[in-house]
């Protein structure tokens, strides 16, 4: 359960609702370090395959990724677009699994949201690698409608692969977009270029 001052309650539902743990950005921090975290609503949330971490989107553009045993604080905080200047997009929708990196695959974040409101086009980020250090963004580029108009970015979805016990893809291939005005943008994650295919 989330709460908009930054709470996050872990429940056990098996055993009639007993609280596991809360999470809040704040909490068990020292002072000078309280001031560069967010205090913004949690947006959306995404469990990594382990069942023992977590990540958490915030209304500020903000991510946190925890670790279920360590409620004190995040293991670690990060924004979905690089620099400190300006205003970010909401997170709207997070997903942890993996990219492909040539024969292979690595750690990834895909998120709807966060990229700099004055600077960027609303667009899915993908942040790979064992940092999140490398970045690439899918945005719905043009209407495909002749009206030259920017995509607005509406949701997402992982494709190709196997499939994980929990449902989630492990190797995808492609990112499907849905824009706002209603086209499906299809991005292969296996070939070099973010353009839609």
């Amino acid at each position: 359960v989330a709460w908009d001052d930054g709470t996050i309650a872990l429940f056990d539902m098996l055993k009639k609702r007993a609280l596991l743990a809360r999470y809040a950005l704040r909490g068990g921090e020292a002072a000078a370090e309280r001031e560069s975290h967010t205090t913004a609503a949690p947006t959306c949330l995404s469990w990594h395959s382990s069942g023992r971490q977590f990540v958490v989107g915030y209304s500020d553009g903000q991510l946190a990724a925890w670790a279920v045993a360590s409620p004190l604080r995040p293991q670690l905080t990060l924004a979905a677009s690089p620099g400190t200047e300006g205003l970010r997009r909401p997170i709207r929708s997070v997903y942890w699994g993996n990219a492909p990196a040539g024969a292979g695959v690595v750690p990834a974040l895909y998120l709807l949201g966060g990229t700099l409101l004055e600077a960027e086009l609303d667009a899915v980020v993908m942040l790979r690698g064992e940092s999140w250090a490398e970045r690439l963004l899918f945005s719905g580029g043009l209407s495909r409608h002749g009206s030259g108009s920017v995509c607005t970015v509406r949701s997402f979805v992982l494709a190709g692969g196997g499939l994980l016990q929990n449902g989630g893809v492990h190797r995808p291939a492609h990112l499907i977009v849905l824009s706002a005005q209603g086209e499906l943008l299809l991005y292969s994650l296996t070939h070099t270029g973010v353009a839609p295919l």
